[in-house]
């Protein structure tokens, strides 16, 4: 029960904080998300693909996905405001069923698609 008592009164003390749930993010894509993988990326879209191929804003389209997972949710204390606070794991143990979105500049969707 101390902690508890203790955790409500800490969080009165310091109401820039939340407890908030973590978000796993695996050690290959936090390592292939950096500056120079980034810009790589970009100048051979823009170069190789963008400029070559002619392509308009109804042409391409942004793909969103989200995965619902059986993982345990654990909570953690961090500053409110932040978007996303998140750990590294090595995998997603489970089931996961993703869910994926499609659309573009021009306002057209795609229909959703699941992947069981």
């Amino acid at each position: 029960m101390a902690v508890v008592n203790w955790l409500k009164s800490f969080s009165k003390r310091h109401q820039n904080l939340s407890i908030r749930k973590l978000e796993a993010t695996s050690a290959a894509r936090a390592m292939g998300f950096n500056k120079v993988a980034v810009s790589k990326f970009y100048r051979m879209f823009w170069v190789d693909i963008y400029d070559k191929f002619e392509l308009t804003p109804d042409k391409i389209y942004n793909c969103d996905e989200t995965g619902i997972s059986v993982v345990s949710k654990t909570k953690i204390l961090a500053m409110k405001g932040r978007k996303q606070v998140g750990s590294l794991s090595s995998a997603e143990p489970g089931q996961t069923v993703t869910i994926e979105k499609c659309f573009n500049a021009a306002d057209t969707y795609m229909a959703p698609q699941m992947i069981f």
